[in-house]
């Protein structure tokens, strides 16, 4: 039995259990019962006099979660993540609260998956690079890729002219002036005082010849290329070419948060993906700047993580016409206005190789995991189409 062997080895990994302690306190404790037709089976990790023990039984923990075997499989695959699955309704809480789950979705990422974590120490051991560095495309291939690999993420100036830049933003402002609630393009949040405000549109190059030829733009297959001569871009999956808007008193854009887009699930896919984002409007303190924690794309870390410092956050000023890139497993954020009445746009598109494309035509899940649309039609659609059906 899959779950039986799987745990039987977990127990016997004193290196990984060390390292998952140091997250963990003395009270911390979760219970896995894993389910089929016929038995349920349960797991209990267990902190102890500064030890984490993996139990063959069920205890009193602080968490009791019940999933499937399949699940369970899915969760060992990093198919989905442990978010992934609390996150899709697919585990369900007999214990515990959802949305206090601490450290535990870290934990088990280093239990199951052997990932180092990320911390503060890891910005220290760059503090030789100048993290605030901004690249042009001219620069030598070498000198990028290299910052790239080092911090997960690299800035270029001044890549769109303003002439370009100015089109596409012109273009935007039509379309988020026009856009109704009901487009199935368009993702509305609620802001502080309650109002529904368009924060994401996706798939413009549906609704806009300027957008759908950025899939051909040499310049960003160019940046493509600095990540690997492999990735491909996902212009007919995961939100295709897509505006964020970052406005002010923002209560619930998600998009914004601290966050890693193999949060939900689906690693082995979607890393070492690439995420480019073409920057229409001034990032700045009052406006909102794009931040990552440096280092970071090689370590296990999730939005649950505690906060990691202000000393270790990289916060980037960008000019309209600046391309900031990162490694889909890079934290990363953009931050909250701290003037009113702000209405930023960035561009983004996506990365990945081509074994994604072809895992996703058949696990429609993924869509449903790290897209962000509000219309099922639109969904369904698209998780019916084949991404390499223009490649």
């Amino acid at each position: 039995m899959f779950d039986v062997d799987f745990h039987q080895r977990l127990i016997m990994n004193q290196v990984v259990l060390t390292q998952a302690a140091c997250l963990l306190t003395d009270t911390d404790s979760l219970c896995l019962c894993i389910e089929n037709d016929a038995e349920a089976r349960c797991y209990t990790y267990q902190m102890r006099d500064d030890q984490l023990f993996v139990l063959p039984k069920r205890t009193s923990a602080n968490f009791t979660v019940h999933l499937s075997t399949t699940q369970f499989q899915q969760l060992t695959s990093e198919e989905f993540s442990f978010l992934g699955l609390v996150e899709t309704g697919q585990i369900t809480f007999e214990r515990g609260d959802e949305h206090q789950l601490g450290n535990w979705p870290t934990v088990l990422q280093v239990l199951y998956y052997q990932r180092e974590v990320w911390s503060p120490a890891v910005s220290q051991s760059l503090k030789r690079l100048d993290l605030h560095h901004k690249f042009r495309l001219t620069d030598p291939v070498d000198d990028v890729v290299r910052f790239l690999h080092r911090t997960g993420y690299v800035v270029f100036k001044q890549v769109f002219s303003f002439a370009e830049y100015r089109v596409l933003s012109d273009n935007l402002d039509q379309h988020i002036q026009a856009l109704e609630d009901d487009d199935p393009h368009g993702r509305w949040y609620e802001n502080a005082a309650g109002d529904s405000k368009l924060g994401k549109i996706a798939y413009l190059e549906e609704i806009d010849d300027h957008f759908r030829q950025l899939a051909d733009d040499p310049r960003l297959k160019q940046i493509a290329r600095y990540a690997g001569p492999e990735l491909i871009m996902a212009h007919e999956c995961l939100d295709g070419v897509q505006c964020i808007i970052n406005r002010s008193h923002m209560a619930d854009n998600r998009s914004l948060h601290w966050h890693k887009l193999c949060d939900l699930g689906g690693h082995p896919l979607l890393c070492p993906g690439l995420v480019v984002t073409l920057h229409l409007d001034e990032g700045t303190v009052e406006t909102g700047r794009t931040a990552f924690m440096a280092g970071s794309h090689k370590y296990a870390n999730t939005p649950a993580d505690p906060e990691l410092g202000e000393s270790s956050v990289v916060a980037i000023d960008t000019q309209p016409g600046d391309i900031t890139v990162h490694y889909a497993h890079t934290l990363h954020q953009i931050q909250a206005p701290t003037r009113n009445h702000v209405k930023r746009k960035v561009i983004g598109v996506q990365y990945h190789k081509r074994c994604f494309f072809e895992h996703y035509r058949t696990n429609t899940h993924l869509e449903y995991m790290h897209s962000t649309h509000t219309s099922n039609d639109l969904l369904s659609r698209k998780s019916q189409n084949n991404c390499l059906s223009r490649f």
